[in-house]
């Protein structure tokens, strides 16, 4: 009777960390998908528009984007070699270069969504599409996962907060019913 006690008390344990788990990772997955949307958008028109062939300066942004500072939308116009023609964002005052292996994934797929983390303070959520319109092959564009990253902190402690209390409940019934099933059988 004891053993199957223990067994129902650890099973409520594990079971309540696992939907806990589940809960978390379904509300992260759904925080970071939608962080791609504004980029999927701006990336298929300013392919779209650039394989009509109109010209960059009237479909490229003017202002520069601090990378390090802002949570604004930014896209990178890059040539067949991965060398910027354009850019709408700047890192330390430099343009933004993505690693290589972003262009050979787009060069056999057509697109790639990445996590891109160019130093310590910055992560970008970034979409890289290719483009059929010399000079340009390659249209990235990203935005900062901060705000996002918050969501996913602010979410993991409720959720956390939830697990304690649910094996606070499920300790504190395994005790008391411990103690009334003693004082039951020695009654």
């Amino acid at each position: 009777m004891k053993n199957s006690i223990i067994i129902n008390h650890l099973s409520a344990s594990i079971i309540t960390t696992i939907l806990c788990l589940l809960m978390y990772a379904s509300v992260q997955q759904g925080y970071r998908t939608t962080a791609n949307d504004p980029q999927i958008a701006l990336a298929t028109e300013i392919k779209n528009h650039l394989e009509q062939s109109r010209s960059i300066e009237n479909i490229f942004p003017g202002d520069s984007i601090d990378l390090v500072k802002s949570l604004g939308v930014f896209a990178v116009l890059f040539d067949h070699d991965a060398r910027v023609v354009r850019s709408s964002g700047s890192l330390n005052n430099k343009n933004p270069v993505l690693p290589r292996g972003v262009f050979d994934v787009v060069k056999i797929n057509g697109e790639d969504r990445v996590t891109w983390q160019p130093q310590k303070d910055v992560r970008m959520a970034m979409v890289v599409m290719k483009v059929n319109a010399s000079p340009v092959s390659y249209v990235a564009v990203g935005r900062s996962l901060r705000e996002i990253e918050v969501r996913q902190s602010a979410l993991l402690f409720m959720v956390f907060i939830g697990w304690i209390i649910c094996m606070t409940v499920i300790s504190i019934h395994a005790t008391v019913y411990s103690f009334y099933t003693r004082k039951i059988g020695h009654g």
